[in-house]
């Protein structure tokens, strides 16, 4: 971004090109895939999505085999762990979000126009101020039943 290149970038909405293109540059500085992969190409998804390692765990004990008749019956006690590793670490297993991201995209640039087809594009920051651009490129935690560890206890009577 920035004089010289392929494209322009344009005052807007009282933000000056200067300013924006100081708020995207500390946007890539501050992310660390965008700041290792600079110059180059971005993973398909990769800031939409990025992964993320869940590990479920499971403890079973029969506590009866049997209650005195000819048929076997099992009593059981169970824990289930979901998402046992946020359980010691509340970064582990968790779904991070990018409020930039649509479906599949991540889109930190508009462009308000395209000129004909040997001019430059013209781009602008997709916010409508400085800290909106700074809350919107903001990595965010979800913190739901889906992202943070749980337990179920259960007595089943197996026949």
């Amino acid at each position: 971004m920035g004089a010289g290149g392929p494209y322009t970038i344009t005052d807007y909405n009282g933000i000056t090109a200067a300013e924006q293109q100081s708020a995207f540059r500390d946007y890539v500085s501050r992310n660390k895939y965008l700041s290792d992969h600079k110059g180059g190409y971005a993973e398909r998804y990769r800031e939409v999505k990025s992964w993320k390692h869940r590990f479920d765990a499971k403890l079973l004990q029969d506590i009866f085999h049997d209650f005195g008749t000819d048929r076997k019956y099992i009593l059981q006690f169970r824990v289930d762990f979901l998402n046992i590793g946020n359980l010691p670490n509340d970064s582990w297993g968790t779904y991070t979000s990018n409020p930039l991201a649509g479906y599949d995209y991540v889109r930190p640039l508009r462009v308000n126009s395209r000129g004909s087809s040997s001019a430059a594009p013209v781009f602008t920051l997709y916010a409508s101020s400085l800290e909106d651009f700074a809350k919107k490129t903001a990595l965010s935690k979800d913190v739901s039943t889906s992202s943070t560890w749980g337990c179920l206890i259960g007595l089943y009577l197996i026949f």
